[in-house]
């Protein structure tokens, strides 16, 4: 793989021929083991993997609307992600006769900037993203109609609100299900940050005890 990639850290590869209304863009990055000082791509940052220590490279790969892929990339793996989708557009650009005059960008928070949706909007695409906001004005969703929808046969209900301005169309989402996942992790770190504290607590109390270091985590 080394050999494929150190001449050029943008090296990519374009598959399906197949024209593409909706395209979808991810990445992810992998490490190694050695210490790769020769290479011209591999660095250091935040690894997916929780191997922060080992150098890496972050790869990224665009589909199509029915899951085949359009083009991979290798990046530095210290690149962030946002800064990936202005060579994304370029090397989709390059070739026009895979995709449709309406093709769509479909993308997760961590390339949603507002940069990059302006840069998306310049380029000709449309997008769909998952938003990086927090919170939005009330008066976005007043007067409308919540609506809800059965997934899983029956088994989880999602609530759904659907807005639109003049630029963009807002889609909220809310799952009961996930909610109550979100809520039982959030109580198991409760109780484990409770019991840690406690533990240091007692510890304190004893004379001639070896006190322990206690990494908390939040």
């Amino acid at each position: 793989m080394e050999n494929d990639i150190a001449g050029d850290p943008m090296n990519e590869k374009r598959w399906s021929k197949k024209t593409a209304y909706a395209l979808k863009d991810d990445l992810t990055n992998t490490y190694f083991e050695g210490s790769k000082r020769g290479s011209k791509v591999a660095g250091y940052g935040k690894s997916k993997e929780k191997r922060n220590d080992c150098p890496m490279v972050t790869l990224s790969l665009t589909i199509d609307e029915e899951g085949f892929p359009k083009q991979s990339k290798v990046w530095k793996g210290n690149v962030s992600e946002p800064d990936t989708l202005e060579g994304i557009l370029l090397g989709l650009k390059e070739e026009e006769s895979l995709f449709s005059s309406q093709r769509t960008i479909v993308m997760d928070a961590g390339i949603a900037t507002e940069d990059n949706i302006a840069l998306i909007k310049k380029n000709g695409f449309k997008y769909i993203a998952v938003s990086r906001k927090r919170t939005y004005d009330d008066a976005l969703w007043s007067g409308v109609q919540e609506e809800k929808v059965a997934l899983s046969e029956g088994k989880t209900i999602l609530s759904m609100k659907l807005a639109r301005t003049e630029e963009e169309v807002f889609l909220l989402c809310h799952s009961e299900a996930k909610e109550a996942k979100e809520s039982a992790i959030l109580f198991r770190r409760e109780q484990k940050f409770e019991q840690e504290l406690t533990a240091i607590q007692e510890g304190l109390k004893k004379k001639r005890t070896l006190k322990k270091k206690v990494v908390l985590e939040t």
